[in-house]
């Protein structure tokens, strides 16, 4: 994925414009760009997620298989990493009250070892509150389920982060900067941004340099990151995954010192660069 980006970004350049409206006093900026995103990065996406959610629910089969003191499990046996950002749906009882309900997450940790249940609940996306949402395992757990049963998360240019430099400023007040979020459609010019400024002295100075960041961001309609940029979801998600599930607590839980160093050894010096 990261070599397919920077490919695209090699291969595809974007000029943004500006234009001056004196009589509002206003500069509103705009976009062009060339070429889309690949529709074939959609699949390697999904082949992300699914991986990144399958090393989950294999982990929950080995924590199956410690509580079953190492012995295979039946077949019919089913196993699964919780990932809930609802406390109550965690912690769901069936209406008798005296068990747990059947999805609940409650029930998914009856299935493993005893002294592996509180590094579960650690990694819930429900412990961080109202930022639930954006928790790395949730993303992770509604971005898959999104691409295994519904559609591919297809990519597009979108203005992923701006900020307004302002290098001389007199007699003049910026009433405000305001960047316009949104998809970026090739061959069409696109605004992202506008500044208006009233002048309130004689000698009015005003130099504005606006920093537009146009990036490879998830397209309109994906569950929550729609127009957000592909590398600082994913660094979210691998984040989660890989440090604070297995290098902080389960990698020391099995037996593994430096989880961290063992899987680069693995895969060869490979196995956790991510710079997207």
């Amino acid at each position: 994925m990261n070599a397919a980006i920077q490919r695209f970004r090699e291969t595809e350049h974007h000029a943004i414009i500006s234009e001056d409206n004196p009589e509002a006093q206003e500069r509103t900026w705009f976009v062009e760009i060339g070429a889309p995103a690949p529709i074939t990065w959609a699949p390697v996406i999904g082949d992300l997620l699914h991986n990144l959610h399958s090393s989950l629910d294999h982990l929950a089969w080995q924590l199956a298989v410690r509580r079953n003191y190492g012995y295979d499990l039946p077949a019919h046996t089913r196993a699964t990493f919780p990932i809930f950002k609802n406390r109550g749906r965690f912690w769901k009882r069936n209406r008798d009250r005296t068990s747990w309900a059947a999805q609940s997450g409650a029930a998914a940790l009856r299935r493993f070892a005893g002294d592996s249940r509180q590094l579960v609940l650690d990694v819930q996306p429900y412990k961080q509150g109202n930022g639930a949402e954006n928790h790395g395992l949730w993303l992770l757990h509604v971005l898959s389920n999104e691409d295994k049963h519904k559609t591919l998360h297809v990519v597009q240019s979108a203005m992923v982060d701006s900020d307004l430099e302002i290098s001389d400023l007199s007699d003049v007040r910026i009433d405000h900067f305001t960047p316009v979020a949104g998809p970026i459609r090739p061959g069409v010019r696109t605004e992202i941004g506008r500044a208006k400024v009233t002048q309130i002295g004689p000698n009015p100075v005003c130099e504005l340099k606006p920093k537009f960041a146009i990036g490879e961001a998830f397209a309109e309609g994906t569950p929550l990151v729609a127009n957000r940029y592909v590398g600082e979801v994913f660094d979210r998600i691998l984040r989660a995954v890989r440090i604070e599930v297995f290098a902080e607590r389960f990698g020391p839980y099995f037996g593994i010192d430096d989880w961290l160093q063992t899987m680069t050894d693995i895969m060869g010096g490979h196995a956790l660069e991510y710079p997207l």
